[in-house]
């Protein structure tokens, strides 16, 4: 049985939409264009499988996109049912509005990059605890606000 009589088997039976079977029609010709090098019979079979392959990727794609969208909403819901109001009380209403009017980031933890300083500003730091000869000042230079003389000769 070729696959196009099987996919017109499947369209006859209700299993499968007349669209949906088009739209596998023209993957597995594309596939078959594509594989065509050898013999007919054998781009039939590296056609199938390129396509049984593609198929089974994007049903494990959409089934990532499932669990991520659910662990979305268990998460949104659970900042939903846990977030209190001044006086302690859980407010189901206020959180929706908060997270709402900050989009969805309230909540969240801050981003580590954004408590880090910069590589300039350790960079300037480091410089003024240095002296020129390159020792650290002391803590009662740093309170006086002056630099030990350099031991330059």
């Amino acid at each position: 049985m070729t696959i196009s009589q099987c996919l017109d088997a499947a369209v006859a039976g209700g299993e499968l939409a007349p669209d949906e079977a088009a739209a596998l029609r023209r993957d597995f010709e594309r596939f078959r264009a594509n594989r065509e090098n050898g013999g007919s019979s054998m781009a039939d079979e590296q056609a199938k499988a390129d396509l049984i392959e593609a198929l089974t990727a994007e049903a494990a794609h959409k089934r990532r996109k499932a669990k991520l969208a659910l662990k979305n909403i268990q998460e949104i819901d659970n900042d939903l049912r846990n977030w209190k109001n001044a006086k302690g009380e859980y407010d189901i209403a206020a959180a929706a509005l908060d997270k709402l009017e900050h989009f969805g980031t309230r909540n969240s933890p801050p981003s580590p990059a954004g408590k880090r300083p910069s590589p300039a500003w350790r960079m300037r730091r480091w410089k003024r605890r240095c002296t020129i000869s390159g020792a650290p000042r002391s803590a009662a230079t740093r309170r006086a606000g002056t630099r030990p003389s350099s031991t330059i000769s």
